[in-house]
């Protein structure tokens, strides 16, 4: 008798929200002349005071919502500008309803829709579910590729490894922080993920980068040789022995190549290069290169 009692009570309690659902889309159909208005949402504090604590229920139905308005979207080959409406309601009503998320943060990264928006939904849902790895990753991808946030997206790249023991994770984190020539913090991360690899894979993979971040030291110190050298003389080195010569570098001072490359200076940048010269940044499609 007590649970044939719950039930009724749930379902009068979704027939009501239903009911005051449909009043409003009604109401906002008379004052539009939009074919397929936008739904109205109702103050969250009302749908739970209507749902007697059950308010996944509640949320369920409006997750429905938002699939059929997604879907709606797709069929009429439109981008779904509000469907960052839709997920911020789901979620004021259940925070920690994953899905609603997870996938409208994806549909806005596939449409390339308000980033701003949408790290604030994945960073909401970092906060009602602060060990997630998927909504760590995500973050990480709308902070780089459309924020060009390197710091925050290594910050959340890092922590997307750390709750799936997925090393990748974390080289592209180090990628990101060579990339933008934080060089140092970059290799400290290298050494810790060194530490506790013992995947002869994701071993190879950590060497070459440290191998690289190294090769890029060389570099960087004989740019720097470079431009003293044209301070002094008012030209350019043509190659890297006209500055040893010059007494700007010692001899002993040469950086080697850990790739086993030459270094040299090209002609037209002026700037020393690498015979084997490691690539540290991260590969970026056509779509999301400014």
């Amino acid at each position: 008798m007590r649970r044939f009692l719950a039930i009724m009570i749930v379902l009068i309690i979704f027939a009501n929200l239903v009911f005051l659902q449909m009043k409003m889309d009604s109401s906002r159909n008379s004052f539009s002349q939009q074919k397929k208005p936008l739904l109205i949402f109702p103050k969250p504090s009302i749908v739970r005071a209507l749902s007697l604590g059950h308010i996944n229920i509640i949320a369920d139905y409006y997750w429905l919502k938002t699939i059929q308005y997604l879907g709606g979207k797709i069929q009429e080959h439109e981008k779904p500008n509000h469907i960052w409406d839709y997920a911020n309601f789901v979620t004021n009503l259940s925070p920690r309803f994953f899905e609603a998320y997870y996938y409208p943060s994806v549909i806005m990264i596939v449409f390339q829709l308000y980033p701003e928006k949408n790290i604030a939904l994945l960073q909401k849902g970092i906060q009602n579910l602060p060990t997630n790895k998927d909504l760590f990753f995500l973050a990480g991808f709308v902070s780089y590729f459309f924020l060009d946030n390197h710091q925050q997206a290594a910050d959340y790249f890092f922590k997307a490894a750390q709750y799936s023991g997925y090393y990748g994770y974390a080289i592209l984190a180090s990628r990101i922080l060579a990339e933008k020539g934080n060089i140092d913090l970059s290799e400290s991360l290298l050494k810790e993920l060194a530490k506790g690899s013992e995947n002869q894979r994701w071993s190879k993979e950590i060497q070459n980068m440290q191998k690289g971040l190294e090769q890029r030291k060389g570099l960087d110190f004989l740019d720097k040789k470079i431009e003293l050298y044209y301070q002094a003389y008012g030209k350019y080195p043509e190659e890297i022995q006209d500055i040893v010569k010059s007494g700007l570098i010692a001899p002993n001072e040469l950086p080697r190549d850990p790739f086993g490359g030459q270094y040299y200076i090209d002609r037209n940048t002026h700037k020393a290069k690498s015979t084997k010269e490691y690539y540290l940044g991260v590969f970026k499609p056509k779509e999301f290169q400014k």
